[in-house]
């Protein structure tokens, strides 16, 4: 973006210069991603020394890695705006580094995906032994500005997968979790305004 598009504008107080090598911004990525087969991967929104960025990359490499079972997820500190999908995939625990500090968050609902499916902030689907630890889901949607908007929704199609959560928090205004299957909490707290479960 050339510096002459906006013109008279700023930049964190200073004259805009535009977005690109004139400007002196620039990026890097990965050479690559993490090698298949781990069994414990890093998430970190900061970038060091992770091997992701965003909870949802190590999602879809557990995935990738279906045989290596369980797999863990170390989530750092960090707040990770972003909806999470996990399918057909077992034995997966995703571990936050602080209950408060590590928050996985979005503002999903009824309205902007009309379906159980699509309104939750986590959709686990025909997954078994799915384990969240020390960590905090929020769906930030306001009450009444989207109908019914979960933290996460756990569908094991057969009734007989497990969810384990301890040591952690779920808040949404409204439907905070929807569970089809076998769950445990302990030490966990689950806040809402309306039909908390």
């Amino acid at each position: 973006v050339s510096g002459s598009v906006f013109t008279g504008a700023t930049l964190a107080g200073s004259s805009f210069e535009g977005i690109g090598k004139n400007a002196n911004w620039s990026f890097t990525t990965r050479a690559g991603k993490p090698a298949a087969g781990l069994s414990t991967i890093t998430v970190d929104d900061t970038g060091t020394t992770a091997d992701f960025r965003s909870v949802q990359s190590a999602l879809n490499y557990a995935m990738e890695n279906s045989t290596v079972t369980p797999i863990t997820i170390q989530i750092k500190d960090g707040v990770y705006e972003e909806p999470l999908y996990l399918g057909n995939r077992n034995n997966v625990n995703l571990i936050g580094e602080s209950r408060t500090g590590t928050v996985i968050q979005y503002p999903n609902n009824n309205t902007l995906n009309a379906s159980t499916d699509g309104r939750a902030v986590f959709l686990a689907a025909t997954v078994d032994m799915l384990t969240l630890d020390t960590l905090t889901l929020k769906n930030t949607s306001l009450i009444g500005t989207g109908g019914q908007a979960e933290t996460i929704y756990f569908n094991s199609t057969t009734g007989t997968g497990r969810l384990v959560a301890k040591n952690a928090n779920f808040i949404s205004e409204q439907d905070t979790l929807l569970l089809k299957g076998w769950t445990w909490f302990y030490n966990t707290l689950v806040a809402g305004n309306v039909d908390f479960i």
